[in-house]
C-alpha cells in the first residue's frame, strides 16, 4: 500500500484525477456541514416558534376561563338561557387549546407533572376537563335547574381558586421547557460549529494545502509553457507581418504594371467599375482615352526588347505628367495605355488632352544613341449617367474607346477619334461581315470573275486577270472594296487567294480544252499568301500552266516589308516559271534598284495615273518616264483603268503594250469570257 503524502515533492507531477477526488470529498463535507447547520437552524427556529405559541396559548387559557365564568354569571343574574354562540365558542376554543397543550405535555417530562400528575396543586388536565363539562351544562340547561346551579357553583370555585394556580404552574412549566429546548439546540449548534472548524482544518491540511502546492506547481509549468507559447506567438506574429507585407506587395503587384509602375488592366477594370457607380449616383460622366503606340513593333524588331521597355517607361512618364491630378492612368496591354477621367468634361478639353498626348509621344527619343521614332493614336469613349436612372456600362464604355481607337488607326494613325453610334454601327457591320466571311470560305462562296487584257498592237486578248468576288446568299454579290480590307485584317486573304487560284486554273484548263487562246492568267497574291510557308508545297503539288501564270504583287509590298520569306517566294516563282507583275506601279515607293533586284516581267501602271490622262501634263511625263525605264530594263508595261479612246491612243504612243479597262471590257464570269475570246480573237477588234 502506497504511503499517503501530505505535500507533493518538487518533482511530482500534478495528478488531475487525484486532485479532482480531493476536491469532490471537500465539497461533500462542506455540503454536509451546510445541510446540518441549516437543519439545526430550522429546528431551533421551529422549536422556539412552537414554544412561544404554546406559552401564548397557555397564558390565554386564564382569560378564556375568566370569560366563561363571566358569561355563566351573567346568565344566572338575568335568568335566561345561557346557550349563546359566544359562550359555546369560548368553551370550544378552551377545550381545543387544552387538548393541544395536553398532547404537548405527554411528550415532555417537564410538562407531564403539572398537566397529568399534579405538582404544587392538583393536575391541570382533570380539573380543566371538569370545568369544561360544567360550562357546557350551564350553557345547555335553564339557569333555574339545580344541575345548572351546581355547575355554576363549581365553575366559580375552579375559576377563582383551582384553575389560576394550576394554569400558572403549567405556564411556568412551559417556559422552563422552552428554555431547555433552546439550551439543547444551542449546544447542538456549538457542536456543529466546532465540527465545521475541525472539518475545515482537516480539509485545509489534507486537501487544500496539497492542492494549492500542486496547482501552484502546475501554474509554474503552465507559465513556462505559456512563455514558450508567447515566444512562438511572437514568432508567428512576426511571420504574419512578413506574410502581410508579402500579401500587400503581391496585391500591389497584381494591380500595377511592373515595368512602368502604372496601374494594370485589372486595376483599370476595378477603377472603371467604381467611377461608373459613382457617376450613376451623381449623374456625372466617365471618359476613357485609349492610347495605342504607332510603330512600336518596329522599335522592338530593330533595337530589341530593352529599347521597347525603355520606350514604354518613357510613355508611362509622359502620360503620368500629362494627366490631371484626379485622372487614372494605366497600362492595359503591350503598348496600350488608358487615361480615365471622371466628372463632366468639355469635348474641347478632351481634344486638347488627346492632342497633347499625341504631340508628346510623337517626339523622338534616344536609346543608347539610337533614335526611337514612334507615335500614338487615341480613341475616346465618353459615358454619361443620369440621376433619373440611366447608368454607365463599364464594359461597353471600354469597348467604345476601343472602337474609336480602331477608327483612329484606320484613318492614318497619329490622330484621335471620338466614339459615335455611327461608328458603332460600322463596327457591328464589320463584325457581322467578318463572321460571314469565315462562313463564306467554308461554303466556297468566293469565285473568280475575269477582266481581259488586250494587246496594244493587235487588239487581241493577250491575257486575263482573275478577280475575287463574294456571292453572299442574302446580300448578293459583295464588293471587293468591302470584303478585302476585312479579309486582310483577319488574315483570310491567303485562303481567298488559294480559292481563286484553284477555280481559275480549272477555268483555264477548260478554256484550253475548248481551244481558246488565252496566253496568260494573272492572279493577285496578297502579302500574307506570299509569306505563307505552305505556298511552295501548294504550287509544287498543283499543276499549273508553265509560263502562262502571272502573280500580281502590289508595289508597296516591296517598299514596305520585303523580307526573306517574300524573297524566297519570288525565287520559287522563277524556278516554277511563274511570272511576277508589279501591280499599281507608281503609287508606292519602289526604287529603281528594287526593279533590278526583283526583275519583274511586267509593270502595271495604276489607274490613279491613267485617269488624269491626257489632261495632266505632269501625269503624262510620269507615265512616259515609267514606260521609258521599263523599256530600258526589258520590262513590259500594262495600263489598267483605261476608259477612253484618248487614254488608249496616248498610252500607245508612250509605250504601253497591253491595256485593261472598261473601254474594252468589264470583269465578267467565265461563260461570258469564253464568248468574248471566241469573238475577239477571231476578228480584228482593235486597229493596229
Amino acid at each position: 500500500m502506497s504511503k499517503f503524502k501530505l505535500l507533493p515533492n518538487q518533482g511530482d507531477t500534478l495528478d488531475p484525477r487525484g486532485l479532482l477526488s480531493r476536491y469532490i470529498l471537500a465539497l461533500g463535507l462542506i455540503l454536509l456541514l451546510i445541510v446540518s447547520s441549516h437543519l439545526a437552524a430550522v429546528s431551533t427556529v421551529s422549536n422556539i416558534k412552537r414554544s412561544n405559541e404554546v406559552i401564548s396559548e397557555s397564558a390565554n387559557q386564564k382569560a378564556r376561563v375568566a370569560r366563561i365564568q363571566s358569561f355563566a354569571e351573567m346568565a344566572a343574574k338575568l335568568r335566561v338561557e345561557a346557550s349563546s354562540d359566544r359562550i359555546n365558542a369560548e368553551i370550544n376554543e378552551l377545550e381545543r387549546v387544552h387538548k393541544m397543550l395536553v398532547a404537548t405535555a405527554r411528550h415532555s417530562t417537564a410538562l407531564r407533572e403539572p398537566y397529568l400528575q399534579g405538582g404544587r396543586g392538583p393536575a391541570l388536565d382533570p380539573v380543566m376537563r371538569k370545568f369544561i363539562a360544567d360550562a357546557r351544562i350551564v350553557a345547555a340547561l335553564e339557569t333555574r335547574s339545580e344541575d345548572a346551579q351546581a355547575a355554576l357553583q363549581r365553575i366559580r370555585i375552579a375559576s377563582n381558586r383551582i384553575l389560576p394556580a394550576a394554569l400558572q404552574e403549567a405556564n411556568e412549566a412551559h417556559q422552563h421547557d422552552a428554555k431547555n429546548h433552546s439550551n439543547d439546540l444551542t449546544a447542538v449548534q456549538n457542536v456543529t460549529f466546532v465540527l465545521a472548524l475541525l472539518v475545515l482544518l482537516v480539509e485545509a491540511v489534507f486537501i487544500f494545502i496539497p492542492a494549492h502546492y500542486a496547482v501552484r506547481r502546475a501554474i509554474d509549468q503552465l507559465s513556462a509553457k505559456t512563455q514558450n507559447l508567447s515566444d512562438a506567438h511572437q514568432q508567428v506574429e512576426q511571420r504574419n507581418e512578413e506574410l502581410e507585407q508579402l500579401r500587400a506587395t503581391a496585391e500591389h503587384d497584381s494591380l500595377h504594371d511592373s515595368l512602368t509602375g502604372l496601374a494594370n488592366r485589372r486595376s483599370f477594370e476595378r477603377e472603371i467599375e467604381r467611377l461608373s457607380a459613382e457617376a450613376h449616383e451623381t449623374g456625372g460622366s466617365v471618359t476613357v482615352l485609349h492610347i495605342d503606340l504607332d510603330r512600336f513593333k518596329e522599335i522592338n524588331d530593330a533595337l530589341g526588347h530593352a529599347a521597347g521597355d525603355y520606350v514604354l517607361r518613357h510613355v508611362g512618364d509622359v502620360l503620368r505628367d500629362t494627366a490631371a491630378g484626379d485622372d487614372f492612368v494605366a497600362r492595359i496591354g503591350g503598348d496600350e495605355f488608358v487615361i480615365v477621367r471622371s466628372g463632366q468634361r468639355d469635348r474641347r478639353e478632351l481634344e486638347a488632352v488627346a492632342t497633347r498626348v499625341i504631340e508628346l509621344l510623337s517626339q523622338p527619343i534616344r536609346y543608347h544613341g539610337e533614335l526611337c521614332q514612334f507615335g500614338a493614336s487615341v480613341g475616346i469613349g465618353v459615358g454619361i449617367a443620369c440621376e433619373s436612372g440611366s447608368s454607365i456600362d463599364p464594359s461597353r464604355l471600354i469597348a467604345n474607346a476601343d472602337i474609336a481607337l480602331y477608327r483612329a488607326k484606320e484613318m492614318g494613325r497619329g490622330r484621335f477619334e471620338f466614339f459615335s453610334e455611327t461608328l458603332r454601327r460600322e463596327v457591328e457591320e464589320y463584325k457581322t461581315l467578318s463572321d460571314e466571311l469565315a462562313m463564306a470560305l467554308r461554303r466556297e462562296e468566293f469565285f473568280p470573275v475575269y477582266q481581259p487584257q488586250f494587246d496594244a498592237v493587235t487588239g487581241r486578248i493577250c491575257g486575263v486577270e482573275a478577280l475575287a468576288r463574294w456571292r453572299h446568299p442574302e446580300r448578293g454579290e459583295v464588293s471587293p472594296g468591302v470584303f478585302i480590307p476585312i479579309a486582310e485584317r483577319l488574315r483570310y486573304m491567303g485562303l481567298i487567294d488559294q480559292a481563286i487560284f484553284e477555280k481559275s486554273i480549272e477555268d483555264l484548263e477548260t478554256w484550253d480544252t475548248l481551244g481558246l487562246d488565252v496566253p496568260t492568267l494573272s492572279l493577285n497574291i496578297s502579302s500574307a499568301r506570299l509569306r505563307d510557308p505552305n505556298l511552295a508545297a501548294f504550287l509544287t503539288s498543283n499543276a499549273h500552266p508553265q509560263g502562262r501564270l502571272v502573280f500580281e504583287v502590289v508595289e508597296t509590298m516591296f517598299s514596305d516589308r520585303f523580307d526573306d520569306s517574300a524573297r524566297h517566294a519570288l525565287d520559287l516563282f522563277e524556278e516554277l516559271d511563274v511570272k511576277v507583275e508589279i501591280d499599281d506601279f507608281g503609287t508606292g515607293h519602289a526604287s529603281l534598284l528594287s526593279l533590278l533586284s526583283l526583275n519583274p516581267s511586267r509593270l502595271k501602271i495604276a489607274r490613279e495615273l491613267v485617269a488624269p490622262l491626257p489632261h495632266s501634263p505632269s501625269h503624262m511625263k510620269l507615265v512616259a518616264a515609267i514606260c521609258e525605264i521599263a523599256s530600258s530594263l526589258g520590262i513590259a508595261v500594262t495600263a489598267e483603268g483605261v476608259e477612253t479612246e484618248e487614254q488608249r491612243e496616248l498610252l500607245t504612243k508612250l509605250g504601253c503594250d497591253r491595256f485593261q479597262g472598261f473601254l474594252f471590257a468589264r470583269p465578267m464570269p467565265a461563260e461570258a469570257f469564253v464568248e468574248l475570246v471566241s469573238k475577239t480573237n477571231g476578228t480584228q477588234a482593235l486597229s493596229a
